[in-house]
C-alpha cells in the first residue's frame, strides 16, 4: 500500500511524503520539498 500527502509550508515551499507498507508495517517513506514557480508568457 502506498499513501501520499501534500502539505503547504510557509511561502511557496510544499513537502510530499509517500509512504509505503506491506503486511508486516512500514517499508520505506520518501520526503520531498518543492517549489512551485509560475511564470506567465
Amino acid at each position: 500500500m502506498a499513501r501520499d500527502a501534500v502539505r503547504a509550508l510557509g511561502g511557496d515551499s510544499q513537502k510530499l511524503s509517500i509512504e509505503v507498507r506491506d503486511e508486516s508495517g512500514p517499508v520505506l517513506q520518501l520526503k520531498f520539498t518543492f517549489a512551485v514557480e509560475r511564470r506567465r508568457h
